[in-house]
């Protein structure tokens, strides 16, 4: 076995680490898709900052605040509503871990979202 080789275990770990990674981006869309905000923000570190971008462009902090955009965003907001997570690339350094996903929603109302933020 070649020395810089991971380990059993270090593999098992990253393996793990990634299908975990994987699972939060798969309960972010299905917290989002069933409207339910405790499972939504149960996602988020208490002093977490949630940015949405265009045509949002808005920043929310914190639980309480994530909890209330959640709810602008999603609530009696469309007649429907779906997310579709997609693309993961996960790269894991040790202890430290980064991740993207690419994330298709389709929706459908009369007005434009921003009115549910205001």
């Amino acid at each position: 076995m070649n020395p810089k080789s991971p380990t059993l275990e270090q593999r098992v770990r990253s393996l793990e680490d990634r299908n975990y990674i994987h699972e939060i981006t798969s309960r972010f869309a299905d917290s989002a898709n069933r409207v339910d905000p405790d499972a939504f923000v149960s996602l988020w570190a208490q002093d977490a900052i949630w940015q949405i971008g265009p045509p949002i462009s808005k920043e929310f902090k914190g639980h309480d605040e994530i909890r209330s955009a959640f709810l602008g965003l999603l609530c009696n907001a469309w007649e429907f509503f779906i997310q579709m997570p997609s693309a993961h690339v996960i790269e894991i350094d040790g202890a430290t871990a980064t991740a993207s996903s690419f994330v298709n929603e389709v929706s459908f109302r009369d007005t434009c979202v921003n009115d549910c933020l205001n």
